[in-house]
């Protein structure tokens, strides 16, 4: 089975646009008529999605698995790391919590994943035709690089292409190029395709000279400058602009408590797409003010964020703004905050009781089993009655309610708690169908006296699909996709003359745009008035000794002969870098077994991803059918060699 090829997105850091350029890939692929999917071998985040068979992955992938049009599949992330203190993470492999470790820890037992890893990307590979593979960091952290999974070391274990992105927004993008490259093994150098300036503001000719530069230093070529994108679209956790919102100019003013291992903030991102409501992102009493809405969000650590929420003063400024009646929402580690008791009996969270801020009538213990699953609910209680849910559970801990429930699940089950005017639930994603963002700005707009301002869209993912489409066409615009195309498979094939003259007319082609191109003759021994010319030119040749004979004019010992020096040639042809391929009567060789046939598979299902590469002969196999991308019979109508003209 044919697989797909690859491209990969490395930066030179973390928050350099990896996220958003795969994503750009995706939907631009997918608009040309591609099968594609993102992959990212191991992901650190905090926000995190429950796919429909309630298996965990990162939502960058999720993102770029809508960009490509396709349901989010925890083989798109199979490892997510979820850092639960500054040293340690919840290490979650295939969608399911594999152990918590800290960092060494992790790095010395990170190369016994590689399995998983290649099992999830060779699955995905058979369903695609393009993956688009996102790094992680950056390349050149030089004391990271052994054992590496996710940048080049992934790179050389699949075989990818790599373009590398560069921040100019954060500055010095030159040096971050040049350096990047600079510190990489000279077989990791060799495997940068191209090189990207992302969130570029102003004139791109100021840029040129320093473009033509340094392309001269790494010998690499730049293949676009992409301007900062202005899309509302979801970008890297810890990185992403949005947390350091502090102010908003729209009437109803939502704080959101920006806890320090906040996790899942992407659930309120609908909330900012509507012309009503203002989201900005809080870390003190002062900073908290008087808002009209205050949300405590999930967290990986809930004890210790509810001491840091103690220590900072927010939980008594909260308390204050809930008994005055201002609203007050917690999801998932923010819903059990607000509740009576936290118990960590099995050490979960490091063990212990702790007080809660006794806004809801909830207790929750702390368990080792992780709840994951998807759920379709409606809400249960007014002022936001009615409004239907299509969201997910990711937590640890279960948790008793005494108080009126939030919503009721489609299975009949009640789920989270209200106490007047202070909500809990452990829904994330419960803002994404667009009805309960509408009914919250209503209720705020009238506790105000104001009216609310124009409509949320029908949903938030169709305000997604728009904004993805948007960024497609931004990046589509800014880089050389030609330089980006996939190599492909010519098979010139059937009984008419022609076949190898079509290929060396490649060949010449090829040369003449400065191409490296390799030429494997099999069953072909003889004069050919090409061979010497290819040759002046460049080209790479390889084919059969002067006076070869045809194959059944050889005896078994020369064809054992015969079979054992055109095998040996195609394993030092497939030693040569080469952007053209020829295997010229290959099909022939392979039905008269004059070759070694899983040599010759492999050299065809396994090629390099940007290399192009043609099969010759009259018969082909059907495995060589059903991997070529141009398949071109020739058909003998008249030829003077029927005629008995040499």
């Amino acid at each position: 089975m044919k697989k797909a090829v690859n491209i990969m997105i490395q930066g030179t850091m973390s928050g350099a646009g990896k996220s958003l350029l795969c994503a750009a890939l995706c939907r631009i692929f997918a608009q040309d008529g591609y099968r594609v999917a993102p992959f990212k071998s191991q992901n650190m985040a905090l926000n995190s999605y429950v796919t429909k068979a309630g298996l965990e992955m990162g939502r960058a992938q999720v993102l770029q698995a809508q960009a490509a049009g396709k349901e989010p599949d925890v083989r798109m992330n199979p490892i997510l790391l979820k850092p639960s203190s500054d040293t340690g993470s919840q290490v979650i492999v295939n969608g399911q919590v594999w152990g918590q470790m800290p960092a060494a820890e992790y790095f010395e037992r990170k190369s016994s994943l590689i399995p998983a890893v290649l099992a999830a990307y060779e699955g995905l590979a058979a369903e695609n035709d393009i993956l688009v593979i996102e790094g992680a960091g950056s390349p050149a952290e030089i004391n990271l690089k052994a054992n590496d999974i996710v940048n080049m070391g992934l790179a050389a274990l699949v075989d990818a292409p790599v373009l590398l992105a560069g921040d100019i927004d954060r500055g010095g993008v030159f040096a971050q190029l040049y350096g990047t490259v600079a510190l990489l093994e000279p077989e990791e150098q060799r495997r940068i395709k191209g090189l990207l300036i992302n969130k570029f503001r102003g004139d791109p000719a100021l840029l040129r000279p320093g473009l033509a530069m340094l392309e001269e230093k790494t010998q690499i070529s730049v293949l676009g400058v992409v301007p900062y994108l202005h899309v509302d679209l979801d970008d890297e956790d810890s990185l992403s602009p949005r947390l350091e919102q502090k102010e908003t100019s729209k009437p109803i003013d939502i704080a959101v408590i920006r806890l320090p291992r906040i996790s899942n903030f992407t659930d309120f991102s609908p909330l900012e797409s509507h012309p009503a409501l203002g989201v900005r992102y809080v870390q003190t009493a002062a900073e908290l003010g008087q808002p009209d809405l205050v949300i405590l969000p999930g967290t990986k650590s809930t004890i210790a964020d509810l001491l840091w929420l103690r220590q900072k003063g927010l939980e008594a400024a909260i308390q204050k703004l809930a008994a005055r009646g201002t609203p007050v929402l917690g999801v998932c580690g923010g819903y059990q905050m607000l509740g009576r008791w936290l118990d960590d009996p099995t050490g979960c969270e490091g063990g212990g009781r702790l007080r809660g801020m006794g806004l809801l009538a909830v207790d929750t213990v702390f368990c080792t089993e992780k709840t994951r699953t998807r759920v379709q609910a409606r809400t249960l209680t007014e002022p936001l009655n009615g409004a239907k849910l299509d969201a997910y559970e990711i937590h640890m801990g279960e948790t008793m309610v005494e108080g009126a429930p939030f919503c009721r699940l489609d299975d009949g089950r009640t789920e989270g708690c209200v106490c007047g005017n202070v909500f809990g639930t452990y829904l994330h994603g419960l803002f994404d169908s667009g009805e309960l963002t509408e009914k919250l700005a209503r209720w705020l707009c009238r506790r105000k006296g104001i009216p609310c301002q124009g409509a949320v869209p029908a949903s938030h993912r169709d305000y997604q699909e728009r904004q993805l489409d948007l960024l497609a066409q931004t990046v589509r615009a800014a880089l050389d996709m030609r330089e980006m195309q996939q190599g492909l498979i010519h098979l010139y094939w059937g009984e008419g003359k022609g076949k190898t003259t079509a290929a060396m007319g490649l060949a010449l082609r090829a040369l003449g745009n400065g191409k490296r191109v390799v030429v494997v003759q099999f069953l072909k021994g003889g004069d050919s008035g090409e061979i010497p010319l290819l040759r002046s030119l460049g080209a790479t040749v390889y084919r059969g000794k002067a006076g070869q004979k045809f194959v059944h004019q050889m005896d078994e010992a020369e064809k054992l002969q015969t079979r054992a020096m055109q095998t040996e040639n195609l394993r030092q042809a497939l030693r040569e870098p080469a952007d053209l391929l020829i295997l010229d009567e290959a099909c022939g060789a392979c039905q008269l077994d004059m070759v070694e046939e899983s040599l010759l598979r492999q050299a065809v299902l396994e090629k390099p991803a940007e290399q192009e590469l043609v099969l010759t002969g009259r018969t082909p196999t059907d495995w060589m059918r059903e991997a070529a991308d141009y398949s071109t019979e020739m058909r003998c109508h008249r030829h003077p060699f029927n005629q008995g003209i040499g």
